[in-house]
């Protein structure tokens, strides 16, 4: 290997020091990973929360009988529960 020798390629030889400083590197890069899921997941549950909204008023005032509301939007949370399980 006498080409490579003052040639620019990185060396991956890693002292046993550097190990730990990695490590605290990749826990804090998937900590922040962890934070924006969390954030993620709650716009989320946000829209879908606005959306049963606009889904119940919708019905309301479509529904042909007021009798008829109560099962289809029973119906509907129960469909939403088992989306999200």
């Amino acid at each position: 290997m006498a080409g490579r020798e003052g040639s620019s390629w990185p060396s991956t030889n890693y002292a046993a020091a550097d190990l730990p400083r990695v490590r605290v590197r990749l826990a804090a890069l998937l900590a922040a990973l962890d934070l924006y899921l969390l954030y993620a997941a709650y716009v989320m549950d946000v829209v879908l929360f606005a959306l049963r909204v606009a889904r119940t008023t919708y019905l309301k005032k479509i529904a042909v009988e007021p009798s008829d509301i109560t099962p289809t939007i029973s119906l509907g949370i129960t469909i939403d529960q088992f989306g999200r399980d």
